[in-house]
């Protein structure tokens, strides 16, 4: 088996790491240790099977948010089978145009097959950029993990008009089950 030494890396790389190649590990104590590359990749396919916070950011333009209570918008992918999604907070931010929203109602995400996970209340009834934490709807932890699901949002009653934007943000981790 052939070392890398860090100095060649660029070139190594540039020529492609074999599975005969050796590369350096740092364990959790701070020891390193030479493993063979193709046993260096099976142990980061576990270290990355993490359920790790991830983050999402998404903006909902004003036709979207207009049309929310009749078309739920993806904000987070559904992950692969056997696995949920766990939303840890969520917020939104209303970005105001120059036309306050009439009507609308609270922002709710949900899981396909669950009831509502967290709600965002009265954001679209502001006459200026307002930021605005999600809370559960009964009042506990974010709730029911669904298989294999995206995470959508909607009104249940659109807005008639206005013209700002609407950023959601928050955290989340996918849960293996």
């Amino acid at each position: 088996m052939a070392s890398i030494n860090v100095n060649n890396l660029p070139a190594k790389a540039a020529a492609a790491i074999t599975a005969l190649d050796n590369v350096m590990l740092f364990t959790a104590s701070g020891d390193t240790t030479q493993t063979p590359f193709s046993e260096a990749v099976s142990a980061a396919q576990v270290l990355n099977d993490c359920e790790c916070l991830k983050s999402f950011k998404v903006t909902l333009t004003s036709a979207e948010i207009l049309a929310l209570g009749s078309t739920p918008i993806n904000l987070i992918a559904a992950p692969d089978a056997g696995y949920c999604i766990d939303i840890v907070s969520v917020a939104a931010r209303l970005n105001y145009g120059t036309v306050d929203y009439v009507g609308g109602g609270n922002l709710i995400l949900y899981a396909v097959g669950s009831n509502p996970l967290a709600t965002i209340t009265n954001i679209v009834q502001g006459s200026a950029s307002v930021i605005s934490k999600g809370t559960t709807i009964d009042g506990s932890d974010i709730g029911n993990l669904v298989d294999s699901q995206p995470i959508k949002v909607l009104m249940l009653v659109s807005p008639t008009t206005g013209d700002s934007t609407i950023t959601i943000f928050g955290l989340y981790r996918e849960m293996k089950l």
